[in-house]
């Protein structure tokens, strides 16, 4: 059958391989060493990503009664780490329980049609990546999809009355990793595709603005 990839940042062509990234950067930092032995050095551009040390700044910092623009920009900033918490969470489960399943820091992201990126509308966005274009990839008939609703979890942080407030769950997040990948579907899904790398040129045919 085939898939949709959509391409970001126009690094993809058709007949071209996807393969895997050099991980000797990253290794350059201790503390992902013994991470990485698991993956053979073998790692996606979305599993690099989960792992530089790279963080958000924040554009303002708690004086003159500024908490509440520091709240907002808390918040609009703190996903990139929340979804470094969730990937390692899901990959940590995935390893425990699932170790069959294909990791997402060796996959390719992909949807069964075209259309389904308009439930990605942080990736349909042409100003913040105006190269971006789809791939199609043939893949085998028996991938398996998951529900990204399930992808939820991170630091919860927000303020209320006058007082800031801060949690995180993880049994929260190991409930929703276990049933991401045991199939499940959450109420609303918005199922995706991981597609194992590498991808000969072969399996890519076409490419779609």
């Amino acid at each position: 059958m085939y898939l949709y990839h959509m391409d970001r940042y126009s690094s993809l062509t058709p007949g071209n391989s996807i393969t895997f990234l050099p991980v000797s950067e990253v290794m350059q930092q201790p503390e992902n060493r013994e991470f990485l032995n698991y993956f053979n050095l073998n790692i996606s551009s979305h599993g690099w990503n989960q792992l530089n040390t790279e963080v958000p700044y924040i554009d303002s910092c708690v004086e003159d009664g500024r908490l509440a623009m520091f709240v907002d920009s808390f918040c609009s900033q703190k996903e990139v780490s929340d979804m470094k918490i969730i990937e390692l969470i899901f990959e940590l489960v995935r390893r425990a329980h699932f170790p069959n399943k294909p990791s997402r820091f060796t996959s390719l992201f992909a949807v069964k049609e075209k259309s389904d990126f308009r439930q990605w509308p942080e990736l349909n966005n042409k100003l913040r990546f105006p190269k971006s274009h789809i791939l199609k990839i043939h893949v085998a008939e028996d991938i398996q999809r998951f529900d990204s609703n399930l992808l939820r979890g991170g630091l919860s942080f927000g303020s209320e009355h006058g007082k800031c407030y801060a949690g995180y769950l993880p049994i929260a997040m190991f409930n929703y990793a276990y049933k991401y990948w045991s199939g499940l579907s959450s109420d609303l899904p918005r199922f995706e595709y991981l597609i194992p790398l590498p991808i000969s040129g072969d399996q890519i045919s076409e490419e779609y603005c």
